[in-house]
């Protein structure tokens, strides 16, 4: 028996973009201040190192009391919860 051959298709084309929406900027100005991102950001192991040095160091300060003293640092405040430490 002869193989079958598939009949010729076309080479496909180049994908054509859809054109792109302007954003339109309506908002009335306002003195509000725009939100803190809300997106997980995850601590490095240093910073992990850090956190439990300092609670080691000091051992009657509460979990919370350690979050407030990381997100309080002029320089390098590291955000976290009081859960991430439990």
């Amino acid at each position: 028996m002869m193989p079958e051959k598939c009949k010729p298709r076309k080479k496909p084309t180049k994908y054509t973009w859809s054109a792109k929406r302007q954003k339109v900027n309506d908002a009335p100005n306002t003195s509000t201040q725009p939100a803190k991102s809300t997106s997980c950001q995850n601590l490095t192991l240093g910073d992990w190192l850090t956190i439990y040095a300092y609670i080691n160091s000091h051992p009657s300060i509460s979990q919370l009391d350690v979050v407030t003293h990381f997100q309080t640092l002029r320089t390098g405040a590291l955000v976290f919860t009081q859960s991430m430490l439990s």
